[in-house]
């Protein structure tokens, strides 16, 4: 016995314009295995990218070109270019409901050797529901889809004939090419049915394959408009050509009977049954009926006077082409921000986008009017972004602007005032465009801020605009009686490029609130499905607008314009019903009781809910003006944008996980050196490619400040349920317990998963002693000034609390895994001071620090005075009695001057009076007293402002570690003068960017301060060169890079030993 050779099978797929289903289709067909087959599609006039997916295939396809739309026509073209041995048609938008449907095929042929045909059921979309499930024909052209007992009768006497969908149908090749193939006067209603009717009567059996299933998705066509107005003349025409030409009765009998049931059809019952429910007018069914009557028309012509247009196969196909799968394209993305005067939050996100992964993109910002110092931020990223300018206050114009620049073949919208939740955010938009070729758009949800809560999860709207910020049903209905339509938020969707131009972009008659729900709407008409990611989040920490005053005092006349636009612009009922329903629901929007809620809670008065009302009816009435006046205002994109400009990419090879221990943080009380290097640092670091996590002292426990760079706070509560219960030793007790909280902290993050492969640390106030102690984690220590020094240089009683505190930071100096300085200066201070050597610390470096350059925006006016500006805590340690005792005679000598004194004023200098107190005391009556200006403490935009508008910086300091106050004033081009003692020679150079003088020397600083006041070219001159200093040598992203291979170093030595280690210690039970 001689084992059956294997089947061979040709899959026809027929389509025009059907790009994204076919794409669908294709990559599912890359899924079935264990048979042998070949792709044949016969591609139509198609005008949608349909021959660009077709070149991804090539060599893997057969396609035929076919300029006409008639679908027996298409199949025969199908027909003569198959070379399997079954032939297998399924539609451009369906998909086999598993990976055995052609495997299934095969094993029935191959099992039942008398059958020339066989077909599956089909199922409606996603759900259970079948469309067609057996079915069968008669002579006169009746159809049933369901399964029909074989002597069961038609209702026009025959018996049924079973016959299969034209979707999922197959054949032997050779029997269907002795039938003649397709009839091609069928343009596509009946075509299938004619050809299982013709093989039956042929002889040839068929097979009903219950479990072979596909999954139809309806695509829309010509073929039907709307669920009323379809070709029911093609339908008729080929519903009377078919009884014509298959019943078997006498001529005349067969004229007759095809009249007869003529009006019996399913599909004029349908017709009928619009009207009978009130679906549709009178005179719209006259229409439908009319239709029908000439294809009835047309059908007996074609019936009686036309014979059979069979298909021609005389040629033999092309060699069998097995069916492969092509390498799947790469995506790429054109990420848009749209901004104006938000550069705190663009400087933040900017960095953010670098830790990216798994996707190439570019990033396009659409800069607004901005006047604060956004263009100097987008300089920083010459050559890696995309910038356009715009004059104008509208976002939907602003988006617009994005697309037409945008080359990558995704378009997603990020809002400047977000982060991405997590670093795949990017990825998993390609992703999801890549496996779902069907979707042309795609969204995530909306954190708000640090928070679990979500702003947006899910998202849909109504034709009258009714929102929903949730996931919802689609078979839910929304209020206004229509079914909601999902849709993304606009700070975090995502568009192919191509439907996104296709629908004409964002409507510009939306300036703000809408704009991204009427595109989703739009495209949803259109026929494109989206997609909701509901792990794909950003964080939106909602920086404050123009549009947002306070909670209550919103532009709800912007709002109510848009929302009464959009109803008035998609819903699809009549004008009149339109405009009725409009003005009948805007009462009922969602921000109009939002509005009336703040009356009924008595948080606003009377008048000012109304002040809102009428806010709310001057928007009701332009929004009716606009929307029924007014055509849409699309985009207009002819046209090529420039070339993909792929953004900076992550230049860390090998990412770090970095812990920085610190006090304080940008923007809290107390926020001094020490904190600001530390910020300054871990956004260095973060900038180069690394996760970047900072502990301090905070009431909030976790602020994200970018992708990857997050903020842990230690609370109060945290360091107060530490005992710590040292007799006299106050200062070294809270030490310790602040030392035990961070320890504690980062045990916590270990066991929630958050684990560093390095901490930085300060050895100011012993922070990482108790790290230090536990050796969990490799931990590099950068030195200040020396405790001793300050006890020195301010006089303090050197009691036991003092002592032992001493005593411990040169412990925890001499056990630190490496230790680092920022300037020689600061070493020496440790040997004279506290008789410490260098080979007392381990693997010791020298580290100079940096800051991060600063824009100059500040325009305070200076009042024709020039400034002199110190900066620093009112201490003797920071030489401010050394400026005081000089500062009477500057003050009578140079009579265009102020000096503006900013700084904690609050310490007392002998017990009684401050520094501030004592001056005023001493010089009130002098006639230049008032051009001496103590601000105490001041904020840090209030400090950036005194740095920016001076013209020369003096801090006579005692001792300064490093001295990154002369790196601040140096930013900004300002000459400085400082003291030959600890870092500050190796910050300043002498003569170049200022001039250096002894400590505690009034008549040396005196004459330094007079040589520049009196020389303008002088300071211009070093202040030149102390900004090119910083901005191209000392600044943050060199310090980093510094401290980067530091921390390689103890990794490498160290790391797997305390990775050990943490897990004996803090593994969770």
């Amino acid at each position: 016995m001689t084992s059956q050779k294997p089947l061979t099978a040709s899959i026809v797929i027929s389509t025009c314009n059907r790009a994204s289903y076919l794409q669908r289709l294709l990559s599912m067909l890359t899924n079935v295995q264990g048979v042998q087959f070949e792709i044949v599609i016969v591609n139509g006039p198609s005008t949608d990218g349909t021959e660009n997916i077709l070149k991804q295939y090539e060599g893997f396809i057969k396609v035929v070109s076919y300029a006409g739309r008639n679908l027996s026509v298409s199949r025969n073209l199908g027909i003569a270019q198959a070379a399997g041995d079954i032939v297998v048609f399924i539609d451009d938008d369906a998909l086999p409901a598993n990976d055995n449907w052609l495997a299934e095929y095969l094993q029935a042929f191959q099992q039942n050797p008398h059958i020339s045909m066989a077909w599956g059921s089909v199922l409606r979309r996603d759900t259970d529901w079948f469309e067609f499930q057996g079915g069968a024909t008669s002579e006169y052209g009746f159809q049933s889809f369901r399964e029909t007992a074989v002597d069961d009768k038609a209702p026009d006497g025959t018996s049924w004939v079973a016959r299969g969908p034209g979707g999922n149908l197959a054949f032997r090749r050779a029997n269907l090419i002795e039938a003649g193939g397709f009839d091609e006067t069928y343009k596509y209603y009946l075509d299938e049915s004619d050809v299982c009717f013709r093989l039956n009567q042929a002889g040839y059996e068929g097979l009903f394959l219950a479990s072979n299933n596909i999954r139809h998705f309806a695509a829309r066509s010509e073929q039907g408009q709307s669920i009323y107005d379809r070709n029911w003349d093609v339908i008729t025409k080929s519903d009377t050509y078919f009884a014509l030409k298959n019943s078997q009765d006498a001529f005349f009998t067969r004229l007759l009977k095809t009249l007869r049931f003529a009006n019996q059809k399913h599909f004029v019952i349908e017709i009928d049954s619009y009207l009978q429910k009130k679906q549709i007018t009178f005179s719209h069914w006259l229409r439908l009926r009319w239709m029908w009557l000439r294809g009835l028309m047309a059908g007996f012509m074609l019936g009686i006077f036309q014979p059979m247009r069979l298909g021609s196969f005389n040629s033999a196909p092309a060699p069998f082409l097995p069916f492969g799968k092509p390498p799947l394209p790469v995506l790429n993305a054109s990420i848009v921000i749209n901004t104006f005067n938000r550069a705190p939050y663009l400087q933040r996100l900017l960095p953010a986008l670098m830790h990216l992964k798994n996707a190439q993109f570019e990033v396009i910002v659409v800069n607004g009017p901005s006047t604060d110092g956004t263009e100097n931020i987008l300089k920083q990223y010459e050559g890696f972004i995309k910038v356009v300018s715009y004059a104008g206050r509208n976002l939907s114009v602003s988006r617009n602007l994005g697309i037409a620049q945008a080359a990558g073949d995704i378009v997603v919208f990020i809002d400047d005032d977000a982060l991405p939740a997590n670093d795949n955010w990017l990825a998993e938009y390609l992703q999801a465009f890549q496996q779902n070729p069907l979707i042309s758009m795609a969204w995530g949800a909306v954190l708000h801020r640090d928070t679990d809560w979500f702003e947006f999860q899910g998202g849909a709207t109504s034709e009258y605009a009714f929102q929903s910020f949730r996931e919802t049903a689609v078979d839910d209905k929304a209020p206004d009686g229509t079914s909601w339509v999902a849709r993304g938020p606009g700070g975090n969707l995502a568009f192919r490029r191509d439907k996104l131009i296709e629908v004409g972009g964002f409507d510009e008659a939306y300036k703000y609130y809408l704009d991204e729900t009427d595109v989703c709407f739009r495209l949803n008409q259109a026929g494109y499905e989206g997609l909701f990611l509901p792990t794909n989040n950003i964080r939106h920490f909602s920086a404050s607008s123009e549009r947002r005053q306070s909670i209550y005092d919103r532009n709800w006349d912007v709002i109510t314009k848009s929302d009464t636009y959009f109803a008035l612009k998609n819903s699809r009922d009549n004008f009149f019903t339109r405009l009725l329903k409009t003005l009948r629901f805007a009462n009922q929007k969602h921000f109009v009781i939002e509005i009336d809620s703040y009356r009924q809670k008595q948080e606003i008065s009377r008048s000012h809910w109304l002040r809102l009302r009428w806010k709310w009816l001057r928007g009701l009435l332009a929004g009716l003006l606009i929307g029924i006046f007014q055509p849409r205002k699309l985009g207009v994109f002819n046209s090529t944008p420039a070339p993909f400009l792929p953004f900076k990419s992550n230049p860390a090879k090998e990412p770090l996980h970095i812990a920085l221990i610190t006090k304080t943080y940008p923007g809290q009380v107390g926020f001094g050196g020490i904190g600001r290097y530390t910020y300054d640092l871990a956004r260095g670091l973060h900038e180069l490619g690394h996760q970047v996590h900072l502990i301090c002292y905070d009431e909030s426990p976790r602020v994200s400040e970018s992708l990857n760079f997050v903020i842990h706070g230690i609370t109060q509560a945290e360091i107060d349920s530490i005992y710590t219960n040292l007799p006299n030793l106050n200062i070294t007790n809270k030490n310790i317990a602040y030392s035990l909280a961070i320890e504690h902290k980062l045990k916590d993050l270990y066991q929630q998963g958050i684990e560093f492969d390095v901490v930085h640390a300060t050895n100011w106030d012993i922070e990482s002693i108790s790290l230090i102690r536990e050796r969990v984690y490799p931990l590099a220590l950068m030195l200040v000034t020396p405790l001793a020094q300050v006890i020195q240089t301010e006089n303090w009683e050197y009691n036991k609390d003092l002592q032992t505190s001493v005593q411990l930071d040169r412990w925890h100096i001499q056990q630190a895994d490496v230790v680092c300085v920022p300037s020689n200066g600061v070493l020496k201070s440790y040997q004279s001071l506290m008789g410490m050597t260098p080979q007392e610390m381990q693997s010791l470096q020298v580290t100079s620090l940096g800051i991060i350059p600063k824009v100059n925006t500040a325009t305070v006016s200076k009042k024709g005075y020039k400034k002199l500006l110190f900066v620093g805590r009112l201490e003797r340690r920071k030489g401010i009695h050394t400026l005081l005792q000089i500062l009477p005679e500057l003050m009578q000598q140079f009579q265009d001057w102020e000096c503006h004194i900013v700084g904690n004023d609050s310490l007392q200098m002998d017990g009684s009076l401050t520094y501030a107190e004592q001056f005023q005391q001493d010089y009130a009556q002098s006639a230049w007293f008032n051009r001496v200006i103590f601000h105490g403490a001041v904020s840090e935009e209030e400090l950036l402002a005194h740095y920016q508008t001076c013209d020369l910086f003096t801090a006579p300091s005692l001792f300064e570690s490093f001295g990154l106050i002369y790196q601040e004033a140096m930013q900004f081009a300002k000459p400085v003068i400082g003291c030959r003692t600890g870092g500050i020679p190796e910050v300043v150079e002498n003569g170049k960017e200022g001039i250096l003088v002894e400590p505690d020397n009034p008549a040396e600083l005196k004459q330094a301060l007079i040589t520049l006041m009196s020389d303008e070219a002088l300071r211009n001159s070093m202040g030149l060169a102390g900004y090119e200093r910083i901005h191209q040598r000392d600044n943050y992203l060199s310090m980093a890079s510094r401290l980067e291979q530091v921390y390689r170093n103890i990794i490498q030595a160290k790391g797997e030993e305390y990775s050990q280690r943490r897990k004996s210690l803090w593994a969770t039970s």
